[in-house]
């Protein structure tokens, strides 16, 4: 009697108990592709395009580019085909399309912008002290005056070398960049940079220097009456006989920046918004920041370095103005800050019902003055060392670490005697 052969729900081949036959293992070396329900078996792409990780020519890999003379592979780009690099990603980096980071990446232009891509030329106005004095200001023969590149009403501005010129931007909406080293100062007496109007303006990498005239000597100026918003990043404030940057109204958003060696404050803001994160402020002769009138402040992660003076204004931090829901005072660290002694050397604060949180102070003030802090704000989780720790939940006045160790256990294992291995012998 024959035996009916049986399916195997696996790989659908039918078995029977006696040996396979030739047929049997031809339908077991064949190559089972399944088809979707309702997708025909000859719309699917063949198995030789499968693997399209081997090429020989750029054709085999559109969109990609073969990389001929490395690991003939379809990648974004290399060395000799960096040209399909675009838009917000014009470098080829390790075969891959990137931001740039740079001026030098950008071979045509020489200038990067924020978001990563190169700018078009004829978009920028190029100065150089090393230039002409035209109205051009082209890459190929740059002007020497930031007045006349401003005139050419291009949204980009290149700075290069040390410029020597007092400037003005009024009603005007243009990105300064500099390259490394560059920066914008003022022999003769007067503020060096002014922004009014309403000018939508943003600074990058350009250093801020040598305002001379005493008071008046502020390095960059954002004037009453003005709707202007100014960015600036990784922008370095220094060294100015007036304030570092003075604000009487307006939006001042400072990110990674330095403002340092100023002779009046770093930054007084008797006005407008202000933001500072990632930036230093230090060796201000008048204090590090002010804050007064009705500015609104957001001051979160900065270090504040030496600032102040037994005489000056603030020693790192005095903010005097109205409640407001928006303002922040966090994460900020402080330290050898000096202030006269009525005011607290790190913070001196006076803004409402205000509560400045997660701060660092310690080591500020002068013998007659160990005061970190001063004003009706309140202050949480933050270590305010020496003077008189303020009232708060979870301030300390350092942070302790236990002096005594921890008692170490040790658990001895009586090691097992290891066994001779009998040998018999035979006789």
């Amino acid at each position: 009697m024959t035996r009916k052969p049986k399916r195997n729900g696996l790989d659908g081949v039918f078995r029977t108990s006696s040996k396979a036959q030739p047929w049997m293992v031809f339908l077991l070396m064949m190559p089972v592709v399944w088809s979707a329900p309702g997708c025909p078996y000859d719309k699917l792409p063949a198995l030789a395009d499968a693997d399209r990780s081997h090429c020989e020519s750029d054709d085999q890999c559109t969109p990609l580019v073969c990389d001929v003379s490395g690991a003939m592979t379809c990648v974004q780009c290399t060395a000799n085909e960096a040209s399909v690099c675009a838009a917000t990603t014009p470098v080829c980096v390790n075969n891959q399309c990137q931001k740039c980071t740079a001026h030098a990446q950008c071979a045509a232009s020489n200038v990067c912008l924020p978001d990563g891509s190169c700018a078009d030329t004829t978009q920028v106005a190029y100065v150089d002290p090393g230039g002409s004095d035209n109205m051009e200001c082209s890459q190929m023969s740059p002007c020497t005056k930031v007045m006349k590149a401003l005139m050419t009403n291009r949204p980009y501005v290149k700075f290069h070398g040390t410029t020597d010129e007092a400037v003005s931007i009024n009603d005007q909406n243009v990105m300064l960049l500099a390259d490394p080293g560059a920066k914008l100062t003022r022999t003769s007496n007067g503020l060096l940079l002014e922004v009014k109007g309403t000018s939508r303006v943003a600074i990058y990498d350009l250093e801020v220097t040598g305002a001379s005239g005493g008071v008046a000597g502020a390095g960059i100026s954002l004037p009453s009456g003005n709707t202007v918003t100014l960015e600036l990043q990784r922008v370095k404030v220094t060294n100015n006989a007036g304030d570092g940057i003075s604000v009487t109204d307006g939006t001042l958003t400072v990110s990674q920046s330095i403002l340092s060696g100023n002779f009046g404050s770093g930054i007084s803001a008797i006005g407008g918004t202000l933001t500072v994160s990632q930036s230093t402020v230090s060796e201000n002769v008048n204090g590090g920041i002010l804050v007064g009138g009705l500015g609104k402040f957001v001051i979160i992660g900065n270090v504040f370095f030496a600032n102040g003076t037994e005489t000056s204004a603030a020693g790192a931090l005095n903010i005097s103005t109205s409640q407001s829901a928006t303002n922040r005072l966090e994460f900020n660290n402080f330290s050898h800050n000096v202030a006269p002694d009525s005011i607290g050397s790190a913070i001196s604060c006076s803004a409402g019902a205000f509560t400045a949180r997660n701060n660092i102070m310690s080591g500020n003030g002068t013998l007659t003055n160990q005061e970190q802090v001063g004003g009706p704000c309140a202050h949480t989780y933050s270590i305010a060392r020496p003077g008189v720790l303020p009232v708060g939940t979870g301030n300390k006045p350092t942070i302790r670490c236990s002096r005594t160790p921890r008692r170490a256990t040790f658990t001895f294992y009586r090691a097992a005697r290891p066994r001779v291995p009998q040998i018999l012998v035979r006789t």
